[in-house]
């Protein structure tokens, strides 16, 4: 959904490798955010970040994928509603998965007190934007070579 937001602003197959992946990591673990700001004491630790980022994950693919069959491509088939709603749901909680492992209190408090990110947290964020940003120029390419 924010992907395709920024698609449609840019215009740019740019913003689909790049602006998307990181937007959109960042913001489906939106929830774990308000929790570490209202109820830190509810979050024990970076598994559970990992499994509520998880969690934020399924529930962006899920409204994305509604989307993307409802008002993107409406008439295609069942294959289609199988993809959408099988490989890119995957793709999001795994990614925000691995996002969510980096997630930390540490991380929630430089962040709110105007400090960088802690040096062990980077791996999981990039890896995260690099496995969506991989997914998807494989779906573009693919996309394109099938058009050809």
């Amino acid at each position: 959904m924010l992907g395709a937001f920024f698609s449609e602003i840019t215009g740019g197959v740019l913003s689909a490798f790049v602006a998307a992946p990181v937007g959109e990591e960042i913001f489906k673990p939106l929830g774990v955010y308000f929790l570490f700001g209202l109820r830190p004491w509810a979050v024990r630790n970076r598994f559970q970040t990992a499994a509520l980022a998880a969690l934020g994950g399924l529930s962006f693919a899920l409204v994305e994928s509604l989307i993307y069959v409802t008002v993107y491509f409406p008439n295609e088939g069942p294959e289609y509603l199988a993809f959408r709603f099988t490989v890119p749901v995957a793709m999001h909680v795994t990614c925000s998965l691995i996002f969510g492992l980096g997630i930390t209190r540490q991380v929630f408090w430089n962040l709110t007190h105007g400090k960088g990110l802690p040096g062990r947290s980077w791996p999981f964020f990039v890896t995260a934007m690099a496995i969506h940003a991989a997914y998807n120029i494989t779906v573009t390419v693919t996309e394109i070579a099938d058009a050809e």
